[in-house]
């Protein structure tokens, strides 16, 4: 058992039988109860998995919550992953990771032991075959796993140690102002950096309540859900703000904070919150390799907020910027690289593939990101990527930005731009999420804020582009959609 160990056993002591975790009242744990019921999942995971590490695919209930913490404290070095992979994405993990087994809820193919925990589900522990053709990775100080998002290629697998997840709540609770008073209803899967690092160790810490409510991911139910909870804190993905905005928000008056992360906000969507609530939407900068990074209030337009406690934020000069003037006037068109230094770092891959995790830290250990922004006044604006900078005739254009002026348009619910080979030279492409809109009304839409050289000369506009859990367009998986030009 490792420091959480001791931390739920605190948490069970200091707060008892108040309600830590609920589903509804039919499903809910107390402290002790939760402390409890992470042992059991301790206990079984002992007796079950091979060696470290396995991978975890857990559910969103307070079973789900219990059978993560008691992963956690195993020592075991579970790696949580995404319960909606495919098995072939599953078993490329497997062997990327050296994972000796798989746990999950839903029933595998072959099952070789399984438990009942407190909700009543069954979790399965799965032994895969070809165990000889995996890796061995040294996990020296490394407690748990967990993925990057895999929106731009298949995701890559972070090392942690425990004391990462313990500094990761200690600067979000300090942020958000957590108190016992407060019930935290999240929205995001238990796998995703936004629940994980926003939703777990704060809440517990100081004696709150979880919610997980369990509603499909339709604007009624989870309208519902949010009425019927009445939670002070919302915790939830773009889109399912996006979906709300258009509903009548005035009842949720419990609400005095909303968490957001993974992609930007909607201009509209945040205006309509505002406006209904008079609460601004927290979209916060975080990384999987770095844990959360800042903390927004919304009161500066554009920002993504001011560093966490213990949080160093530093901007790095690129060729570009080096050339560009630097006064006062014009530091906001500079596009520097966004540089971090966390206490919630990871501290390797478990993943065989370049490059080394080591390969992204500078001298001073800041994590180099590739995203491009300034700092004004403490505040972070991110305005690009770097890995996405693409050169097409000889200029050098941001895709993101094209996607982020598609998303201005009131039909478009998702986008994606980027470059693709040709036998000649590489075209500007569009992938856009949209039921109505049409090619000609979203390229006119594009002139009026774009130059004619930023506007994509392919297009394929669908009702549905494949994300992922955490609702992340999924770049390796667009040529599913087929091809479906306008």
């Amino acid at each position: 058992m490792n420091a959480l160990g001791d931390l739920l056993t605190r948490y069970a002591q200091r707060y008892g039988d108040r309600t830590a975790v609920s589903r509804g009242p039919d499903a809910a744990y107390s402290y002790e109860e939760l402390e409890l019921a992470s042992r059991h999942a301790e206990a079984w995971l002992h007796e079950v998995v091979p060696h470290p590490p396995f991978l975890l695919l857990p559910g969103n209930t307070p079973g789900d919550v219990a059978l993560v913490l008691g992963a956690l404290r195993s020592g075991l070095v579970p790696l949580i992953g995404d319960p909606a992979w495919s098995e072939h994405e599953i078993a490329e993990t497997l062997r990327r990771t050296g994972a000796s087994s798989i746990v999950r809820a839903q029933l595998p193919a072959s099952t070789a032991a399984s438990t009942t925990l407190g909700d009543g589900g069954v979790r399965y522990l799965e032994l895969p075959t070809e165990s000889s053709t995996r890796v061995r990775h040294n996990l020296d100080g490394i407690d748990f796993g967990r993925f990057t998002s895999g929106s731009s290629g298949a995701p890559r697998c972070l090392g942690f140690g425990i004391e990462a997840m313990i500094n990761a709540a200690s600067a979000w609770r300090a942020a958000t102002e957590l108190t016992g008073a407060d019930t935290v209803m999240c929205l995001a899967a238990l796998n995703n950096g936004l629940a994980f690092n926003t939703s777990l160790l704060p809440v517990f810490d100081v004696g709150a309540t979880l919610v997980l409510p369990g509603v499909r991911p339709i604007p009624s139910s989870m309208l519902a859900a949010l009425r019927a909870c009445a939670p002070t804190i919302l915790v939830a993905f773009p889109f399912v703000y996006d979906a709300l905005a258009g509903r009548d928000l005035g009842r949720l008056t419990s609400l005095r904070l909303l968490v957001s992360s993974a992609a930007p906000l909607r201009a509209d969507t945040e205006r309509h919150w505002f406006t209904e609530l008079g609460t601004h939407i927290c979209n916060y900068y975080g990384l999987a390799e770095v844990g959360p990074v800042t903390f927004n209030d919304g009161r500066v337009a554009g920002s993504l907020g001011r560093a966490l406690a213990g949080v160093d934020l530093h901007e790095v000069p690129t060729p570009e910027t080096e050339r560009a003037s630097r006064t006062a006037d014009h530091r906001e068109l500079a596009s520097f690289r966004i540089a971090v230094r966390t206490a919630a770092m990871a501290t390797r891959y478990l993943d065989p593939r370049p490059p080394d995790f080591a390969d992204h830290l500078d001298a001073n250990g800041s994590y180099l990101t590739q995203d491009l922004g300034f700092l004004q006044d403490g505040n972070l604006f991110v305005t690009g990527r770097a890995d996405r900078i693409v050169n097409i005739a000889g200029r050098k254009i941001d895709p993101g930005e094209i996607a982020d002026v598609l998303l201005r348009h009131h039909d478009v619910s998702g986008a994606l731009v980027r470059a693709e080979a040709t036998t000649t030279d590489p075209l500007l492409c569009a992938y856009v999420e949209s039921a109505t809109a049409s090619r000609h009304e979203l390229i006119e839409h594009c002139r009026k804020y774009l130059s004619q050289y930023k506007i994509p000369q392919r297009w394929t506009i669908v009702p549905a582009l494949p994300r992922s859990s955490a609702g992340k367009i999924m770049s390796a998986r667009l040529a599913e959609i087929g091809a479906a030009p306008q």
